[in-house]
């Protein structure tokens, strides 16, 4: 055999084990992102299992001008629907809108060309991604602020209140990398992480401490474990194992950090120390949001195909502010700081947040594909349009 033969031979090997090696990256990113699929169609409003992942203040409107409504919008899909900065926002396969409640004005829209968009929310700042690509942007209520790509295909995304961008992507070194970068893109933090795919990930307010759960395949069965880290940090601070349960989200609260699960909620102090509130198994997720005091609020049933529901309110320091079981089957969840409103059946029922005293009923449409409560408003979307919810 000649040499260039022999040489050719060994490369082709090298190519083959190359090739294998990203099939076998590919198909681990695939399981995550499936997980992560699975994770929003619970979560109906994430940006909802439900989110409405909110991160600005829902009681900012004063008055709603009905009459501006609805707001159009360019496609009936339904990626994401929340608030920001006292802003309704609608995110579609095709494009990403900010809407003024009160008088329907667009404030921000403009075509996103991402394959699969996803959003995280703080405040007044939204990072937007395309799942799986590299493309991603940081926006505020009125403008994106700026556009930038990474090497390796993004996991997840977070952003705090002050602009600061958390990136998960896939590594050359390990399973997955995290980054931190500056609203100016200086990079603050970098970390591998060996253990698995991050599939949620959270970053404090002030962009000083991050959260992030990292799946992997543990005897044939899915495990989940949650880090805690300052990014000053070289190593985790906390660490905290599920097997057979899914991490849905992760939210900061000053030092503290929700855990929101498929089936169990729990509550981090101080990036170390866990509180159960709702033990593994014991609960089966239906939706959540946090309303605008940052305050966890998650609909349940007890098992699947349960005819009523229980919705809880639930504290950083992982303490209940108040909680209901008994209520209508529920579709989904949101809430201000003083009203809860669940969507069942044909009707938006809303509560008083503290004791879940009932105070109106609104007609709602099978249609709904997600709600959003600013204030004593509550908003719709539905087919390609924005609207406000009316008692009749």
């Amino acid at each position: 055999m000649s040499t260039n033969q022999r040489e050719n031979e060994r490369k082709e090997k090298q190519n083959q084990k190359a090739r294998k090696k990203q099939r076998i990256i590919w198909f681990a990113i695939a399981a995550v992102i499936l997980v992560l699929a699975v994770m929003k169609l619970f979560e109906l409003d994430f940006s909802s299992i439900g989110n409405s992942i909110s991160g600005g203040d829902g009681s900012i409107v004063s008055s709603v001008s009905q009459s501006s409504y609805p707001v159009n919008l360019t496609s009936s899909d339904n990626a994401a629907f929340g608030s920001i900065s006292g802003n309704i926002y609608a995110l579609t396969d095709l494009d990403f809108s900010v809407v003024n409640p009160s008088n329907g004005e667009v404030k921000l829209n403009f075509e996103h060309r991402f394959a699969n968009p996803v959003i995280d929310v703080n405040g007044g700042y939204a990072v937007l991604y395309d799942q799986g690509g590299l493309a991603y942007s940081l926006n505020n209520a009125s403008e994106t602020v700026y556009n930038d790509k990474t090497d390796n295909p993004i996991l997840c995304a977070a952003v705090s209140q002050s602009g600061v961008v958390a990136l998960a992507t896939t590594s050359d070194n390990a399973k997955t990398t995290i980054r931190v970068y500056s609203r100016s893109l200086d990079e603050k933090f970098s970390f591998d992480v060996s253990f698995g795919y991050v599939s949620a990930l959270a970053i404090d307010s002030k962009g000083t401490r991050i959260a992030f759960a990292a799946v992997n395949s543990e005897n044939a069965k899915l495990k989940t474990v949650v880090y805690t880290m300052n990014i000053s940090d070289d190593e985790p601070r906390g660490q905290f194992e599920y097997s057979a349960s899914s991490v849905v989200d992760l939210q900061f609260d000053s030092s503290n950090i929700y855990i929101v699960g498929d089936d169990f909620v729990s509550v981090v102090t101080s990036l170390k120390k866990e509180h159960k509130v709702l033990e593994q198994g014991s609960m089966n997720l239906i939706s959540y949001c946090y309303d605008s005091s940052n305050r966890l609020v998650v609909a349940y049933s007890e098992f699947d195909g349960a005819n009523n529901s229980a919705v809880s309110v639930i504290k950083s320091s992982g303490k209940v502010y108040s909680s209901k079981s008994d209520l209508p089957e529920t579709r989904q969840v949101t809430a201000s700081s003083s009203i809860i409103t669940i969507l069942s059946g044909n009707e938006l029922i809303s509560y008083k947040a503290s004791d879940f005293e009932e105070k109106k009923r609104l007609i709602a449409s099978e249609s709904y594909s997600a709600i959003q409560q600013m204030s004593s408003k509550v908003f719709v979307r539905y087919q390609s349009v924005i609207d406000v919810a009316d008692a009749e």
